[in-house]
């Protein structure tokens, strides 16, 4: 009489992977809130777009005669009242009160939308909401499985936490990088659609499309970053008002206090490099205080070497190195959050 022996796999019975993200796919697309931020979203591009309409015009010739001629009127007003207010004992060099100002400061006065410059910081002004969209959508997400309790039943279903965990970041990231596309293309078609009313597309060729389409794809990969550090810090703490806090408090006080007192991690704040990945080909920042001016003695004159030291004292970080920093950020967050959803009690 023989006796077989049967080992049993600890994977048994366990729901494929794609079946997990199935589920969080539904689960995202039904909470209410996520729903209401995407639509806070559009319609953010829409205001703004409405207002740009509003505020631009494409005058004709003969208005622009006119507002031309309102300026030079308002700048002799203001060089009266320069000339005015210098003590009569003074000799006033000539030019030195003549002031020119631009056509904006004229009341009333709308100038046309231009696409060149005008698509460009639309799409950084989106970015921006799109960022804060981005960390309340990571933070509500998770912390309304724990605020429902449903991160319960899902691991009691599916113990290997990881999964669970990967799933939702992985659906996450999925939904944040589809709003990025839909928020940037929206901004595409109503900022040309501006320009075309009420600007013109001057100076606005395939090159400057180029180059503002990378904008956008490098912000659409940004929202799904702070959406990962959004979502990681909430499931440390298990709460989406207090992720979104700590975050807030760390980008507005904390990374100050720390450029502060160390200067040289000016180059690897979180804050620098979400601004380098919306420029266009990056921001200066400061990474050492300045030192008094080296003076040098030539032939007799000295000559004062301050622009060298400010430059000595200025590093470039391009969009590609903020990237980095802030999947570095991401990375750091996600692997400790993870570890922490598999190790300690969430019930």
């Amino acid at each position: 009489m023989t006796t077989s022996s049967t080992s049993v796999s600890p994977n048994a019975g366990a729901a494929p992977f794609r079946l997990i993200l199935r589920a969080e796919v539904r689960r995202i697309a039904s909470r209410r809130s996520i729903r209401l931020l995407l639509a806070a979203g559009v319609i953010g591009v829409l205001v703004y777009s409405f207002f740009l309409l509003l505020s631009h015009a494409s005058p004709s010739s003969h208005a622009l005669a006119i507002d031309n001629a309102k300026l030079r009127a308002y700048e002799a007003q203001i060089r009266a009242a320069c000339l005015r207010s210098q003590p009569p004992s003074v000799s006033v060099p000539a030019g030195a009160c003549n002031i020119q100002m631009p056509l904006t400061a004229v009341p009333g006065v709308k100038l046309p939308f231009a696409a060149s410059a005008g698509l460009m910081s639309g799409a950084t002004v989106i970015g921006g909401v799109g960022i804060l969209l981005a960390l309340l959508v990571g933070g509500s997400y998770m912390g309304g499985e724990y605020q429902s309790r449903v991160i319960s039943l899902e691991v009691a279903l599916e113990p290997r936490r990881h999964r669970v965990f990967l799933a939702k970041l992985l659906v996450l990231a999925s939904f944040l990088l589809l709003m990025g596309v839909i928020l940037e293309l929206l901004w595409l078609g109503l900022g040309s659609l501006v320009a075309s009313v009420v600007g013109n597309f001057n100076g606005f060729g395939m090159s400057q499309l180029g180059t503002l389409l990378l904008v956008q794809a490098r912000i659409i990969v940004l929202l799904a970053l702070v959406g990962a550090i959004s979502f990681s810090l909430t499931a440390m703490v298990k709460n989406t008002a207090g992720s979104v806090g700590i975050l807030l408090v760390y980008l507005l006080i904390g990374e100050r206090i720390a450029a502060s007192v160390f200067i040289s991690l000016s180059a690897h704040l979180l804050s620098d490099s979400i601004q380098a990945i919306e420029s266009v080909s990056g921001i200066e920042v400061m990474t050492s205080r300045f030192a008094p001016p080296a003076i040098a003695v030539i032939g007799g004159s000295s000559s004062i070497s301050g622009s060298a030291s400010f430059a000595q004292n200025m590093t470039h970080l391009s969009p590609l190195e903020g990237l980095f920093t802030v999947l570095i950020y991401a990375a750091i967050l996600v692997a400790a959050s993870g570890w922490l959803f598999q190790k300690r009690d969430i019930f």
